[in-house]
């Protein structure tokens, strides 16, 4: 009986049509993001953001969510040492808190540091490097907008909405879920060449203001409350 679903993803968009919803009751609307809040910096303005910031030199990757079990923070930390085996100092920065955050804290070691719940999460997005999202599963994840809104280069795990988001190895990094010797690679192959990282996440902003600025998406709702009414 509901006139229309929004999906924010293929992989949900193909659960409806597996249950038998008709594709003209389906339309696919993503999350938004404030491009302007959520901009790129130019890299004299993105060292003093980091000082201001009091976060360390080097290297910076950056989670932001929910430290839950699905989003295998856990599997970050673990691959930390290994990291800094290839990369000296480089840091990993964790923004969020849950379920998690106790035995995260056990389980870190050097370069990990833990930020807790922030209001202005687009200041730390604008002063790191790389952001990384190793989740088993996702919707369409809004930490992952906002961090290629904001330029960074982003790896993540290839599960819900991050596929329809990121071209492989042009807009962003993709990698199988729950396989740590690949999360490891990758994040140690992408800290070290910043070559890829400014390409990545200039497509990645591009890809965003294209096509999930609050503008279009805010559109793209109206049409379709006003097609219901």
């Amino acid at each position: 009986q509901v006139d229309a679903f929004l999906t924010i993803s293929q992989e949900i968009d193909a659960e409806l049509a597996e249950i038998g919803v008709p594709p003209e009751r389906r339309v696919f609307v993503p999350n938004g993001v404030d491009l302007n809040r959520f901009c790129p910096l130019p890299a004299a303005v993105r060292r003093e953001r980091r000082r201001q910031l009091n976060l360390p030199e080097g290297p910076l990757a950056v989670f932001t969510g929910r430290l839950s079990p699905e989003k295998r923070v856990d599997q970050l930390v673990a691959i930390w040492p290994a990291v800094r085996q290839i990369h000296p100092d480089a840091s990993l920065l964790l923004l969020g808190d849950g379920p998690e955050a106790e035995a995260l804290k056990r389980q870190a070691g050097t370069g990990v540091l833990f930020g807790g719940r922030v209001d202005a999460v687009h200041t730390y997005l604008q002063a790191a490097d790389l952001f990384v999202l190793p989740s088993a599963t996702e919707g369409l994840s809004n930490s992952l907008l906002e961090a290629m809104a904001a330029g960074l280069p982003s790896l993540v795990t290839a599960v819900g909405g991050a596929p329809d988001v990121i071209e492989h190895g042009l807009s962003g990094w993709l990698i199988a879920p729950d396989s740590t010797p690949e999360l490891e690679t990758a994040v140690i192959s992408l800290l070290g060449n910043t070559t890829l990282q400014q390409a990545l996440g200039h497509r990645a902003r591009q890809k965003i203001v294209a096509e999930f600025g609050l503008d279009s998406v805010a559109a793209a709702l109206y049409s379709v409350y006003t097609a219901v009414l």
